[in-house]
C-alpha cells in the first residue's frame, strides 16, 4: 500500500475451462464468474486493506489466459482458477496527448 501508493491496480480474475454449471443462474459463463472473482478481492483490498478505490480496477478473462494448458488433471485446473494483482507502472498520461491531430 505505500510502496505503490501512486501505482495503478488491475485485478484480473480468471477461470478453468470447464463450464460454469452448478451455480449458473449466479455466473451465466467463466467471465461473468472471473469478473466477480476479481470483484470479490477488489472489495477486499478496499475493506480490509483500505487501498483506495479510485486506484484499483478490476478485469475477468475467463479461461483465456491459463497458467496450464491443457489441463489434464484437477490440479492443472485449480492453478488455473486464480485472481492475479497487477501493480502498473506510474505514467502519467496527458489528454493533449492523446487527441489526434487532423
Amino acid at each position: 500500500k505505500t510502496q505503490y501508493a501512486e501505482h495503478f491496480i488491475r485485478v484480473e480474475g480468471h477461470t478453468d475451462s470447464t463450464p460454469v454449471v452448478v451455480n449458473k443462474a449466479r455466473y451465466a459463463d467463466n467471465m461473468a464468474l472471473s469478473q466477480a472473482r476479481a470483484k470479490a478481492v477488489f472489495d477486499y483490498l478496499v475493506q480490509h486493506a483500505k487501498v483506495p478505490a479510485n486506484r484499483m480496477y478490476t478485469a475477468g478473462y475467463g479461461c483465456s489466459q491459463p497458467v496450464v494448458w491443457p489441463e489434464k488433471s484437477v490440479a492443472d485446473r485449480s492453478r488455473n482458477r486464480r485472481v492475479d494483482i497487477v501493480i502498473l507502472p506510474n505514467v502519467k498520461v496527458e489528454k493533449e496527448n492523446l487527441v489526434s491531430s487532423k
